[in-house]
């Protein structure tokens, strides 16, 4: 039986709408502050690497000063980056960076950075200015000099070197680099497997050792990974970065205060080193201020969209109409995919039969949910791995083998057929946790699906950064409700189901595609590479690891007076505050509009 008349309300998604790091070569002017910048887009030079690109987009006028202000759905949870949350990674990049970063200087119709993957050959240094391979098993940084940190206590403002990089890496990931036998609790790094040491070799030179070729090991500096460089004195005095009075960094902004579930200011760092690549006689950051207002009830941030208190916002498709038309002045860009997925514990009984897993798959209707849900705002029901945006990395759904077509196909009969098979005739009782940040009106069509095959799912609702800690922890004993991106990263989106990764959920462990992923870290050749991504994704789908729910589409809309901002939503993995640097605000044409 189809279900109608759904809830037609999304909750706000973790992802607030908060934009990447940048950084840049040295120019030889400088614009003072206060003053207006013009001029076209000509394309940055880069000490990287990477290749130059010129971009097609004029920028008509920046400015300086004023304040930029953007939304959250939840506290930053911690401001020590070991911790990986997602909404703490975001807040700690408007102060601190990583070593390399995507190419803001990219045209668009290259690569829109619309997710968070950015490759290699989208790449440039930030605090790396350059890089060299010299052999297979040996990767040579050179960090940038005349960067220094912001003139904070106990730091000082001193020159960021090279034991900075190896004193950052060592306490994440441990292996005895500088004195860290072991690294982060809260994380594991497959991208890192291969690194024997790490040792600053020079003031400005950090080497990296391998036990073998790691061809992404470039990405993962800084691109896909979210490792994001520190001064070891604020750790020796305070023993973490967990109090936001101690943060310091090197990056655009400097973080001035934090209210608890109300707002975190950033202000401009007077020092920072980074000038706009794509007007390079311009230093930045453009803003005097960006201003994060938290608000986790969906209603009010529209109603603070509405009347621009804040600047930008990810909008969700049941909000898109109505936004429209009573704000006829704003741009609009759809968001990546993203798809919802309940994640089942695969070493834990039921679920570690996959009979089980296919039954609680088939129960749910997903055509009709992305149809009269969604609404038909979708890319289709089928839910892979890997969304169709990817198309290096896509296979259609027609192509699966067809007995992974059928469990994707609505059939309650047959659903209660295979849990009789696995022991379950009269269904199970389980619980499933979640946050008040996650569609949990979704989760309760999925609970009432469920309910029809026998299976009772109880929800269990928990405050975000519980939640966070609680299921990234492995402490849930059957259900989660996690989100996949769908165009972000492959590697990592395999890395989901990889075992000892925090955000495998499913506690999967399947030798045979662990080993198709490892494989896919070494392979050198990008062809062969993609082809067996193709390959992992489709026998990933294939195991039915969690309950795939169908692809939607949401937008992220912002007002005019936001200057050279195209709706980007990523230059790496959680790197938001330096593309705020870049954009600049018309505090004029904001005050002129919002008085009318």
């Amino acid at each position: 039986m189809r279900k109608k008349k759904f809830l037609m309300v999304i909750s706000c998604l973790i992802l607030s709408v908060v934009l990447i790091t940048s950084c840049q070569a040295e120019p030889t002017t400088t614009q003072e502050d206060g003053q207006t910048v013009t001029g076209e887009i000509t394309g940055g030079t880069t000490t990287t690497p990477s290749t130059p690109t010129t971009p097609t987009t004029e920028v008509k006028q920046l400015k300086y000063g004023g304040t930029i202000s953007i939304h959250a759905t939840a506290d930053p949870g911690s401001f020590d980056n070991a911790r990986f949350l997602a909404t703490g990674e975001q807040a700690q990049s408007f102060y601190l960076e990583k070593l390399l970063q995507g190419n803001w200087a990219t045209p668009r119709e290259k690569h829109a950075f619309m997710g968070a993957y950015v490759s290699e050959s989208f790449g440039t240094g930030c605090l790396a200015k350059s890089w060299e391979i010299p052999d297979p098993k040996t990767v040579i940084v050179h960090v940038r000099e005349g960067v220094y940190w912001q003139n904070k206590p106990p730091v000082n403002g001193r020159e960021l070197v090279a034991s900075d990089v190896v004193y950052t890496y060592g306490r994440q990931i441990g292996k005895g680099i500088a004195g860290f036998e072991k690294g982060s609790a809260y994380q594991t790094f497959p991208q890192f497997t291969n690194v024997k040491n790490i040792t600053a070799t020079g003031k400005y030179t950090v080497t990296f050792e391998l036990t073998a070729p790691t061809p992404l090991l470039i990405e993962n500096l800084g691109l896909v990974d979210h490792i994001k460089i520190i001064p070891r004195e604020v750790v020796d005095k305070y023993s973490n970065l967990e109090d936001w009075r101690n943060a310091v960094g090197t990056g655009p902004f400097i973080l001035q205060d934090y209210v608890s579930g109300s707002v975190v200011l950033f202000k401009k760092n007077p020092n920072y080193w980074g000038y706009d690549e794509l007007n390079p006689k311009n230093r930045l950051p453009y803003a005097d201020y960006v201003k994060q207002f938290i608000i986790n009830d969906a209603s009010t941030s529209l109603s603070a969209f509405r009347t621009g208190k804040i600047d930008v916002r990810q909008v969700t498709w049941t909000e898109a109409d109505s936004l429209k038309k009573s704000n006829p002045e704003l741009t609009w860009k759809k968001l990546p995919l993203v798809s919802i997925v309940l994640a089942m514990r695969n070493d834990k009984p039921p679920f570690d039969n996959v009979k089980v897993r296919k039954a609680l798959q088939m129960a749910m209707d997903l055509p009709a949910i992305a149809e009269e849900y969604y609404g038909g705002n979708t890319l289709g029901w089928f839910p892979p791995i890997i969304g169709p945006g990817l198309t290096d990395y896509w296979t259609p759904f027609e192509e699966y083998p067809k007995e992974v077509q059928d469990v994707f196909k609505y059939n309650v009969a047959g659903a209660k057929a295979l849990l009789a098979e696995a022991g379950h005739a009269g269904g199970f009782v389980t619980e499933i946790v979640t946050s008040p940040y996650m569609p949990n009106d979704l989760v309760e069509l999925a609970q009432a699906y469920l309910k029809e095959i026998g299976v009772t799912m109880n929800i269990v609702n928990m405050d975000f950064n519980k939640w966070s800690t609680f299921v990234y922890g492995k402490q849930h004993q059957a259900m989660a409700v996690h989100m996949s991106g769908l165009q972000g990263n492959p590697l990592d989106a395999l890395r989901f189901y990889y075992p000892g990764m925090s955000w495998n959920l499913s506690n999967v462990n399947d030798p045979v595609f662990t080993k198709m992923v490892d494989d896919v870290a070494n392979e050198p050749d990008v062809t062969k590479r993609n082809a067996m991504i193709k390959q992992a994704v489709v026998y990933g789908t294939s195991q039915f690891w969690v309950v795939r729910l169908p692809i939607y589409v949401d937008w992220v809309a912002w007002y005019p007076w936001l200057v050279n901002y195209q709706g980007e939503n990523g230059l790496g993995v959680y790197n938001p505050g330096g593309v705020w640097a870049r954009i600049s605000i018309d505090q004029e044409m904001k005050t002129e509009m919002t008085n009318r």
